[in-house]
């Protein structure tokens, strides 16, 4: 592929699966929400003179539009063949009909598009205060995407992954992908704001799949019940005009893919959208997005599950994440293990990281002549490298180059005090230069002299990492603790 310019993805620039002997040359890639290249179970690619970044910044609908765009197709079914049957809702004293509620979540989308990519985008708070304007103010507010950054669990660079998406643990692919080489590569500009989904997992689905619509579309707890309160036992119903389609394709769909789709529900869930009984029977999980994929942050070249990687020549620069600080209400957790964590989580909520490179059961990973500088975080942790998993780096005597690193930049004394005490499921902002497992190891060719290999300088950050780059007793990291 290449010479030529990749622009605006809602996804990827290049997503390839199941290849061999690819060629990727001479290209620009940008404007993507998710990712620039990913390559998932390969042999044999070549990444050279390609510049990928920035990421997508008019990134206009969130995460709700694109759900109820899918499900529009389902729920029309239901209202074309059962229109005129009604579901109570327990906000709303009178029932409605399915029909009402097709024509409700086609209106607000509309209105919202309208505002957009019609009107322009004017200030929402600067209109006049009418009936219609009412239900604009409603439908930005739920579909709008204030900031306009990418606001998925993930945004890369490149993704290099074995078989199948890699959108839940690192690692969890099964399989190995082999012989990659990137060279003058400058991958710069990624930036998101990742948006936590607070699922509710039912003990009858085993604590594993949360109440979902008919495409995997998480409802959202924090919208529809944990908005006004922090305990299941006082949350009520709060439907939108979305989370009635969902649940209206729960109760009247038929059960086929046609209708339902994926979705699932429980008696007790619906028996409290309805009539407003307590949530009895499952727990809310906290660290995943939309479709439960596990959020990862920002990472420039993630490598998993791949065995021979060359990086030559790379220049990964300015990566940020404006992401908040996930959320308190699921409790503390650490890992998969806790109740109250989504599938894959291996260290707590980590929408807030910023990764230059990540390699994970991935074995010789060559660096030579990279440089990765300018990474930040508001409010969560900064690697230049992260190895791990049972991964191998390889260090050749080239000149590669960590600066400029700042994790938490945004905290104020009283958020920094809290995580500094209760570092979990959100950490006091760890900052590392280049950090590895106990797991994992990392070769030197020829100087046994850290400094011969790499040069970390000016990294700030609350916390330094557990496990940092050793060799002979010396310490490349340089930190300088902010207080």
């Amino acid at each position: 592929m290449g010479p030529g310019t990749i622009g605006k993805s809602s996804h990827h620039g290049i997503h390839l699966n199941s290849v061999k002997n690819v060629v990727i040359k001479n290209l620009k890639v940008s404007d993507f929400d998710v990712g620039g290249i990913q390559l998932n179970n390969f042999q044999n690619a070549v990444i050279e003179n390609v510049e990928i970044g920035p990421s997508a910044t008019t990134v206009h609908a969130n995460v709700f539009y694109a759900n109820a765009r899918f499900l529009l197709q389902k729920i029309k079914k239901i209202a074309t063949r059962n229109g005129t049957a009604t579901i109570k809702f327990a906000d709303r004293a009178s029932p409605v009909t399915v029909t009402s509620i097709y024509n409700n979540l086609v209106k607000s989308m509309n209105l919202f598009f309208k505002y957009i990519f019609v009107d322009g985008d004017p200030n929402i708070n600067s209109l006049p205060v009418t009936r219609q304007n009412t239900e604009v103010v409603k439908a930005y507010n739920l579909f709008a995407n204030k900031n306009k950054l990418p606001d998925g669990a993930s945004l890369y660079g490149i993704l290099l992954n074995s078989y199948g998406p890699a959108v839940f643990a690192f690692g969890d692919s099964p399989g190995n992908s082999s012989n990659a080489k990137i060279t003058n590569v400058s991958i710069h500009d990624l930036k998101n704001n990742v948006r936590e989904i607070i699922g509710y997992y039912s003990t009858a689905n085993n604590n594993r799949i949360p109440i979902r619509g008919p495409f995997s579309d998480v409802l959202d707890m924090g919208s529809i019940c944990l908005n006004s309160t922090s305990s299941l036992s006082t949350c009520t119903y709060k439907g939108t005009v979305l989370s009635d389609a969902q649940i209206a394709i729960a109760l009247m769909g038929k059960s086929s893919f046609d209708e339902t789709g994926i979705q699932s529900s429980t008696t007790n869930f619906k028996n409290w959208a309805q009539n407003d009984a307590k949530l009895t029977t499952g727990n809310i999980r906290c660290g995943a997005d939309i479709m439960t994929h596990t959020i990862k942050g920002i990472m420039g070249i993630r490598v998993d599950n791949t065995i021979d990687v060359e990086i030559n020549s790379t220049k990964i620069s300015n990566l940020i994440s404006n992401s908040p600080l996930g959320s308190n209400l699921c409790g503390v957790y650490r890992t998969e293990s806790d109740l109250a964590s989504a599938y894959g989580i291996y260290d707590g909520y980590m929408g807030t990281h910023v990764k230059g490179i990540v390699t994970t059961n991935s074995d010789n990973v060559m660096l030579n002549n990279v440089e990765l500088n300018s990474f930040q975080s508001l409010y969560g942790d900064v690697a230049g490298i992260d190895i791990r998993e049972d991964s191998t780096v390889v260090l050749n005597n080239n000149n590669n180059k960590i600066s400029n690193l700042n994790a938490g930049s945004s905290l104020n004394s009283n958020q920094a005090s809290f995580l500094q005490s209760n570092p979990y499921p959100n950490h006091y902002p760890e900052i590392c230069g280049l950090q590895y497992d106990e797991t994992s190891s990392i070769a030197l060719i020829g100087s046994s002299n850290p400094s011969d290999h790499v040069t970390i300088s000016n990294l700030n950050g609350y916390s330094p990492c557990d496990n940092e780059f050793e060799a002979n007793n010396v310490i490349t990291r340089r930190i300088s603790i902010q207080i």
